[in-house]
């Protein structure tokens, strides 16, 4: 939600651009560069201040009051700190343990399922939106799923995990095959959605923007997916040193050898590497990672490519404050797992990730909401152990296993995972629309950024 407070009046929408004339003077916005690019890795923005100056953004995990003095409130009701863990879970049997994660999610997908109409399912093949589909499945709901998926004579395993769950679930559905662009949208379509209404963000989520503008025009206005899947699962990639303190060298060898031939993003990868790794973020004093030259380097080099204006950069510290992010990171990784997934958990973490979410969903007109950034999910998986959320190599080992109860193995426990959104951004690169013309990589990195911050001062001005 986006709102203009003044003197006289609070004026809301679900879109940001939308209260440009309720502005006060009428005079030309103006645009924060810096806030609009939203540069990888930066996070020390105050995220409730828009990209036009004056205009606000009520913030996911947040409320608002207004008195009737005018006085403005602003409260979080996510606030998440290290919770200790739940002593029942730590001992409960594995399928005891996932009945009870079955529970509490599928009562946050109730929740969300009222609507005057069939809800939309985002249905990416991937185990967070499978989690939502089954926990709406098991309820003997039904949805409208809507995918991207590869044509038929493409190999790619989250299609076939679309194919296979929709086959179980028997729901309507509605689908992009690339890189043909043969189904419910064309590739002129997906073009034009990009350029409508540029924006680094919304544009590098083109996947979502599509699949939510086709639930709208089937008059469909509450659209469920798993956005917040990432975080609220979250484990640390060296989960193996927690387990080499709870139970032994011995099992966190054993996870190691199994994280080579399971985990997502450690495939082929041997266990002196993994170690090595832990090492450095362990070991290594702080202060030697923090003057590496490097450090400097890909600092400057990663401002350079934002595409921001020099000025700018040095006006706003963006070198110094991108070497803050990363000296941060080092901290974190030293942190216990329950303090590490509180923090991630904290704005802007899963903030971020709902951000660009419903925006877009504002553009077209629909609610979008996640069971699984549901306060109640996410205060139950904190208390979980950390065995529940990584274990015998796999990440999200809990959401598998409740997956499994409703689609079988095949979906639920596969180690692969494959991406078709790029195909959607690239279908948008070759456009010109006015002056911007991105390059290559321009949307996924964000270095296009000023230049359709000109086109938007060109299009606002009085």
């Amino acid at each position: 939600l986006h709102y203009v407070l003044t003197e006289r009046f609070i004026a809301v929408a679900s879109t940001d651009d939308a209260l440009i004339p309720f502005l006060a003077g009428g005079a030309r916005p103006n645009i924060d560069r810096l806030i609009y690019s939203r540069l990888p890795l930066l996070d020390d923005f105050d995220w409730s201040d828009g990209w036009v100056e004056g205009i606000k953004t009520l913030l996911p995990g947040t409320h608002m009051t207004l008195g009737a003095a005018g006085r403005l409130r602003r409260q979080q009701y996510w606030a998440f700190s290290a919770q200790p863990e739940d002593s029942a879970l730590a001992t409960a049997r594995p399928e005891d343990a996932v009945a009870a994660f079955a529970t509490v999610l599928e009562r946050a997908t109730s929740d969300r399922l009222r609507s005057a109409s069939d809800p939309a399912m985002l249905m990416s093949g991937g185990i967070d939106s499978a989690c939502v589909a089954a926990s709406i499945h098991r309820q003997s709901s039904t949805a409208t799923a809507y995918s991207v998926v590869a044509d038929p004579d493409q190999d790619c395993i989250e299609s076939a995990a679309i194919r296979s769950m929709l086959g179980t679930l028997g729901w309507p559905t509605c689908q992009i095959q690339v890189p043909s662009f043969a189904g419910a949208m064309s590739e002129a379509e997906v073009a034009a959605l990009a350029w409508q209404r540029p924006h680094p963000v919304d544009n590098s989520i083109l996947l979502v923007h599509a699949l939510v503008t086709m639930a709208a025009r089937a008059g469909q206005r509450v659209v469920l997916h798993g956005a917040s899947g990432d975080l609220a699962l979250f484990a640390p990639d060296d989960y193996f040193l927690h387990v080499a303190r709870t139970q032994g060298l011995g099992a966190a060898l054993a996870e190691l050898r199994l994280m080579r031939a399971r985990h997502v993003y450690h495939l082929g990868r041997s266990a002196v590497e993994l170690l090595a790794r832990a090492f450095w973020e362990h070991a290594v004093p702080l202060s030697v990672k923090r003057l590496r030259p490097a450090r400097w380097r890909n600092a400057r080099q990663l401002a350079a490519a934002s595409g921001l204006d020099p000025a700018l950069v040095r006006d706003r510290h963006v070198v110094g404050r991108i070497r803050q992010v990363w000296a941060r990171g080092d901290r974190f990784v030293r942190l216990t797992p329950a303090e590490q997934h509180a923090a991630v958990l904290r704005p802007p973490g899963i903030v971020r990730g709902l951000e660009g979410y419903d925006r877009v969903g504002g553009r077209a007109g629909v609610e979008m909401r996640d069971p699984l950034a549901d306060v109640r999910v996410l205060e139950w998986l904190q208390r979980a152990p950390l065995a529940l959320r990584s274990t015998e190599g796999r990440t999200k080992w809990l959401g598998r296993a409740y997956v499994q109860l409703a689609f079988g193995e095949a979906v639920a426990w596969r180690t692969d995972k494959s991406h078709l959104g790029w195909q959607l951004v690239g279908a948008a690169l070759p456009r010109t629309h006015g002056s911007v013309t991105p390059a290559d990589d321009a949307i996924t990195d964000c270095s296009y950024a000023h230049r359709v911050a000109q086109l938007w001062e060109r299009r606002l001005a009085p």
